[in-house]
């Protein structure tokens, strides 16, 4: 249904908002909708026998022999169901195996099943005032801005590299990363319909991507973000600074960025040092721990002292002055293509 429809839709961030419309129409029509009226757990297919007997029983004489004595034999068999369902989910919990489905059900049993709804004590304009507070830049020298902006631009027009275009396997690869069950942007479109595109769709979206590379424009809505402030735990709730702010980005915005991200993380993650591990593959803060644990220890068998810094940087992602690293990757590319040299092979 969305291929035949977006047959006529050029492949365009202007276009953009119309392919979201189609998905959307396909999705209502194509997503089943229903709801039980009556739903009663560990209702097996004898239970349903010994229910159904026992509404007919209970209409012609509540308070008969025979309705209550029906009456506890769908209870004993519902509670034999509830037992068996019970010990299968805690055989089922493998912390060896499947850790994440482990905790997420330990999770579930540790939840108070009447949870009170508090009112946030603080407003969304405060948290939002705080948020530009914190990517506030400290005080920089007068025209550092426009210079940083024209020494950008200048490394970014000497690169004589084209960037090739993306491919549909690339654009596949990438979709089969995404995680399903996670909120959809501000667009709608949610992890679930992207996985169940299309082959003419999927090409779509491919066009799309190349188009936005080769004009360095992207759709409007994928600027926008839907944030949510989640308290900090054990923070005062008054207190603005108490709130981390979760921005849910569109879904094929974010698998556009990871495609650009699967080009060019290759060619900077060779110049990084190797003691940074922060958002990098096969590192982690355990071994950090580990790396810095051996070093004291090599430290006591060559009689040494071993000193350490432990910094705590305050809102230390909002911080982050983006066009200074943008700047910097550009750089780090820019070194990679000009280190590169012709080979010429018999």
């Amino acid at each position: 249904m969305l291929d035949a429809a977006i047959n006529s839709i050029n492949a365009c961030p202007d276009n953009y908002e119309t392919f979201k419309n189609h998905v959307w129409k396909s999705a209502t029509a194509s997503i089943p909708r229903s709801g039980r009226k009556q739903y009663i757990p560990c209702l097996t297919e004898q239970s349903k026998t010994l229910y159904s007997e026992y509404k007919q029983a209970y209409e012609n004489d509540p308070f008969a022999e025979d309705t209550i004595e029906i009456g506890e034999s769908l209870l004993s068999s519902i509670g034999s169901e509830k037992r068996d369902r019970w010990q299968e989910l805690i055989t089922g919990i493998d912390l060896t195996h499947n850790s994440k489905k482990a905790w997420k059900t330990i999770k579930k049993l540790n939840s108070e099943s009447n949870t009170n709804t508090s009112i946030p004590e603080t407003t969304p304009n405060k948290v939002a005032h705080q948020l530009l507070l914190n990517g506030k830049p400290n005080n920089k020298p007068r025209g550092y801005k426009k210079k940083l902006k024209e020494d950008t631009n200048k490394i970014m027009n000497e690169s004589s590299t084209q960037f090739p275009p993306f491919s549909i396997e690339e654009v596949d690869a990438g979709i089969k990363t995404i995680k399903l069950g996670k909120a959809a942007g501000i667009d709608g479109i949610t992890p679930e319909m992207v996985h169940h595109l299309g082959p003419r769709a999927r090409e779509w979206i491919t066009r799309l991507f190349n188009k936005c590379v080769i004009t360095k424009k992207v759709p409007k809505v994928w600027k926008k973000t839907k944030d949510v402030a989640l308290l900090k735990p054990g923070k005062d709730p008054k207190s603005p600074k108490s709130y981390r702010p979760i921005s849910l980005l569109c879904v094929l915005y974010k698998l556009y960025e990871r495609l650009i991200m699967t080009r060019i993380s290759p060619i900077v993650d060779d110049q990084l040092s190797c003691d940074q591990a922060g958002f990098r593959p096969g590192r982690s803060c355990c071994g950090q721990v580990l790396n810095l644990t051996q070093f004291i220890e090599d430290g006591y068998e060559n009689q040494l002292k071993t000193g350490a810094v432990f910094v705590d940087l305050t809102a230390a992602y909002d911080t982050v002055n983006h066009k200074v690293l943008l700047f910097k990757v550009a750089k780090m590319i820019k070194k990679h293509h000009n280190n590169q040299s012709p080979g010429i092979s018999a």
